[in-house]
């Protein structure tokens, strides 16, 4: 998802201040608001399907960033059917490292450490709702401290169950 927002380009004046806006809010660590992610989602998925890069009815599609809340997770589930859901775990200075090595070979600046904790903490305080809408079996946790090749591994296994 964070590739459709930041590749996003505003149809509107209103629109293009509401990007700025959420723009501060991200580059601060914190999460866009839901209307705008679900509207985002929603020409995301709806381009795919419209450039036959995505057939619902036979195909199965994996997002990584939705639902980061509890409030996406119910929306998403009034939208498509969710099979399947993966929490990556992992120690937080493995994360902050991977991520600094991320900014320094992307060249993002919302990747500073600052940023990155606070991202952290919102995401850990989202976490337990999204634990919980999702303890019927769907979940897997899959802890990726571990080499590329085992997290996919892991990933697959969960996927295909």
């Amino acid at each position: 998802m964070g590739q459709a927002f930041r590749s996003r380009q505003p149809t509107s004046p209103a629109e293009k201040q509401e990007m700025q806006d959420t723009f501060k809010q991200t580059s601060k660590g914190f999460l866009a608001t839901d209307d705008l992610t679900f509207r985002i989602f929603e020409e995301y998925f709806d381009g795919l399907i419209a450039s036959k890069q995505f057939n619902p009815g036979s195909e199965i599609l994996i997002l990584d960033g939705i639902p980061r809340r509890r409030s996406q997770a119910e929306w998403l589930e009034a939208k498509i059917e969710i099979l399947k859901v993966v929490e990556l775990v992992c120690d937080r200075d493995i994360i902050l490292d991977r991520i600094q090595s991320r900014a320094m070979k992307e060249g993002r600046a919302d990747d500073t450490l600052e940023v990155v904790r606070t991202r952290l903490e919102v995401y850990e305080q989202e976490l337990d709702s999204l634990v919980q809408f999702y303890s019927d079996g769907r979940l897997g946790k899959i802890h990726s401290d571990q080499t590329a090749p085992k997290v996919l591994q892991d990933i697959l296994g969960h996927l295909l169950a």
